[in-house]
């Protein structure tokens, strides 16, 4: 692991973490941006973590390796874990990485295998673990430095050996970790389904009904690990967790925060229209358009406030 020389620094006030679904291209890409931009404005750091599913099936399929999922995680044999480290921490990573300095983010690419991510195997599932520990300084020292970490969720053991941790997982060990305010799933869906075939999604909910409905088998595969991740993150304190769609920029914005016309006008700074260089099109004309029509749709939007997603918190009632 990475040796990490302690330093003095005096962190902000606040931290959000940003967990990227490795669905997510184009207009996740571009609403990401605005949003790490309007965080950045209101003073909060941010990390990012991301996830790969899509990319790491279709390479491991052309390596000729089949890798179950039990209960929404990927089962990483050592023969896999070549590929899952290749795709997360050299391909999506440099990729996302790069993306996002495209739109004008000070983005710094990180592997939670480098000394962030501790790993404690789970027994039977070889290269599959979960978060021990989390060493936040180095994501610290990159905040200092006017950086966003951007987070492979890989972990390494005290021998050195690497292992493959669910993203949702990681991103909710991250934000407990840092003490952040909030953490926020971008994911392909609108938000958690109590009833996903009833279309029934959870808006304002509390940890224990989600925790109950978990107990219950409502949730299942990919929604499982998510589902806990914000459990353990709240239960770390982090105080709210969303869960919503990360292509809709009217989602992101209610998740990040309320100023409305900030939250546009860190769409139009987020970047000077660069390549997208994991979707072929252009992020920061994108994320300007979409979160100036996301702003003006929510601000005409009359009494009650909207939710476009999932909202959880420890007290609330479900």
């Amino acid at each position: 692991m990475a040796d990490w020389t302690p330093m003095d620094w005096t962190p902000m006030a606040d931290w959000t973490v940003l967990k990227m679904g490795g669905s997510l291209q184009g207009a996740g890409l571009a609403a990401l941006a605005s949003a790490i931009a309007w965080c950045q404005q209101s003073g909060q750091n941010v990390a990012v973590v991301h996830g790969g599913g899509p990319r790491i099936s279709q390479a491991l399929n052309e390596a000729g390796i089949d890798l179950p999922f039990v209960d929404g995680e990927r089962v990483t044999t050592a023969a896999g874990m070549a590929v899952v480290e290749r795709v997360l921490a050299r391909d999506v990573n440099r990729e996302l990485t790069a993306s996002l300095q495209s739109a004008g983010i000070a983005a710094a690419g990180v592997s939670g295998a480098d000394g962030v991510l501790e790993a404690v195997p789970l027994p039977g599932r070889e290269r599959t673990a979960r978060v021990g520990r989390v060493v936040t300084e180095p994501l610290e020292r990159l905040a200092v430095d006017g950086l966003v970490p951007v987070m492979a969720p890989l972990g390494c053991d005290a021998y050195g050996l690497s292992y493959n941790i669910n993203a949702d997982l990681a991103a909710g060990a991250v934000a407990g970790a840092l003490g952040a305010g909030r953490v926020v799933f971008l994911t392909d869906v609108p938000g958690i389904y109590e009833n996903f075939e009833a279309k029934a999604l959870l808006t304002d909910t509390s940890a224990e009904h989600l925790r109950q409905l978990l107990q219950a088998g409502r949730f299942h595969s990919g929604m499982i690990p998510k589902v806990n991740a914000v459990l353990s993150a709240l239960a770390a304190g982090v105080q709210t967790a969303f869960v919503v769609d990360g292509a809709d920029a009217r989602a992101l914005q209610w998740a990040v925060g309320d100023e409305v016309g900030a939250f546009a006008g860190a769409g139009n700074a987020a970047g000077n229209a660069a390549p997208n260089r994991l979707a072929g099109n252009e992020v920061a004309g994108a994320g300007a358009a979409a979160t100036t029509s996301a702003a003006a749709e929510i601000a005409q939007t009359p009494g009650a406030e909207r939710t476009f997603g999932t909202r959880v918190v420890i007290g609330r009632a479900g």
